[in-house]
């Protein structure tokens, strides 16, 4: 690759040789100067020609973009930077337009062609659409971890506990990131899952992004990879990103970066980033389900139960109909010994279908049972006593754990069971009657 002169030339020169390597042509040249059309739109739509052409050459797109991001018209544009900098780009194996045209047409050599890949390679193209996606996961998933445990340990609540809150911090989460991923960038070069798979970020220079430049690569990270997280676009945008990096394209938060990594991603790295997301998930997981145990522990006054449940309400952010209406029995010092929530619907009532009421009973066993020493809520979670309190609402069953012992009485007649669903529904025929009783009893 041979090297510009441009020293001995004026202004206006210099500006003809920087297009002209840049590969923009006569006729959008002379359009420029007669002011047709604006810089900017002449270099996004060379952008455009180098990314649907794969023979073009990637460096051209580079120093366009640059250009463009420096808000340059073809009257303020400054052309030495620019001259200098494609120079350095082609000490470095990279190719521009006069490169290409003083090639002969012939089939270019092998390490021609191997150099300028990897010219390419080291200004952004980075061909691992896979494990680039599983680096930022664990970097959201650092952040949700955060956010979450700050929500549920000081706020008292769970963000994800419902759908509502949760697409909304989802939108959340993305702007934190937009937040704090430049910070990682700017000050460090890379993020907790760029580290672990050996990538570092920098400028075609190897100087460390500044915070602008590392916001903006986030940005448009967000808005060409996931569409803003809008439904259905943002999967188009993730589809096309993938297809376009698989295929050695430069994605467009990389253009004006460089990607620093190692040749080959090993197959350490590629375990401990997985090792990595899922104990992130696990811990969040985890601290989800002590944070969610009530304040009160051990024997239970009657405030201290309702003020439990008041908890486990607002941490699940659990919505209720009706007020749930429990029957307390406590002993003779004042302490909870039984809980009982009950239902009775008969033929004046009307009822034409009958719902689970598994939040009331629910909160009830959380209340009480989470109270107690020997709780643990990842064995009970796990358990069978979970499995039947959420899925057995219609059914009969026995179960002790902790220290508490759950029972589940129901009764009905004139009613039909929808498996698949898991409601009541009445029958034409028959006198409908329904009754449940569930109790939780404190057995030590």
């Amino acid at each position: 690759m041979s090297l510009l002169k441009y020293d001995d030339l004026n202004a206006h020169d210099k500006k003809l040789l920087l297009l002209r390597v840049l590969g923009l042509s006569p006729d959008v040249i002379l359009r420029l100067q007669n002011g047709e059309i604006l810089l900017t739109d002449a270099l996004s739509e060379r952008i455009r020609e180098v990314m649907n052409n794969p023979d073009d050459t990637t460096q051209c797109a580079i120093v366009c973009q640059n250009i463009r991001q420096d808000g340059a018209s073809y009257e303020t544009l400054e052309p030495d930077k620019y001259l200098e900098h494609i120079n350095g780009l082609k000490a470095g194996g990279g190719r521009f337009a006069d490169d290409v045209t003083a090639m002969p047409a012939a089939e270019p050599e092998p390490e021609v062609l191997s150099e300028d890949k990897l010219a390419a390679f080291a200004a952004g193209v980075y061909p691992r659409p896979i494990l680039r996606y599983i680096a930022r996961s664990l970097d959201l998933g650092l952040y949700t971890l955060i956010l979450n445990l700050f929500c549920r340990a000081v706020l008292g609540f769970d963000p994800m506990a419902s759908s509502y809150t949760m697409l909304m911090w989802a939108y959340f989460v993305y702007i934190v990131m937009l937040a704090v991923e430049p910070v990682w960038i700017h000050l460090a070069g890379t993020t907790p899952g760029k580290w672990i798979t050996g990538v570092r970020i920098t400028d075609l220079n190897g100087e460390k992004l500044s915070w602008s430049a590392a916001f903006t690569r986030s940005f448009r990270l967000l808005r060409f990879g996931m569409g803003f997280l809008i439904p259905i676009y943002s999967l188009f945008k993730l589809i096309r990103s993938y297809s376009e990096c698989r295929f050695g394209a430069l994605l467009p938060w990389d253009f004006g970066t460089k990607i620093e990594r190692p040749q080959e991603a090993s197959g350490a790295r590629i375990f401990l980033l997985i090792a990595a997301l899922l104990f992130v998930g696990g811990l969040d997981r985890i601290g989800n389900m002590y944070l969610e145990l009530p304040g009160n522990k051990g024997a239970l006054t009657e405030q201290q139960f309702y003020d439990n449940c008041a908890h486990i309400v607002k941490y699940d952010s659990i919505t209720f109909s009706d007020v749930p209406k429990y029957r307390v029995t406590t002993d003779d010092a004042g302490y909870v010994r039984e809980v009982c929530f009950e239902l009775e619907y008969t033929e004046e009532d009307k009822e034409e279908y009958i719902y689970k009421h598994y939040n009331e009973m629910y909160v009830a066993f959380m209340a009480l049972a989470g109270a107690q020493k020997g709780f643990n809520p990842i064995a009970f979670e796990y358990g069978d006593a979970y499995k039947a309190l959420f899925g057995s609402s219609f059914g009969n069953y026995e179960y002790e754990y902790a220290g508490v012992g759950i029972t589940n009485e129901v009764t009905y007649t004139g009613y039909a069971r929808n498996i698949l669903s898991d409601y009541l529904y009445r029958l034409p025929d028959g006198t409908p009657y329904f009754r449940q009783s569930f109790k939780i009893s404190v057995i030590n």
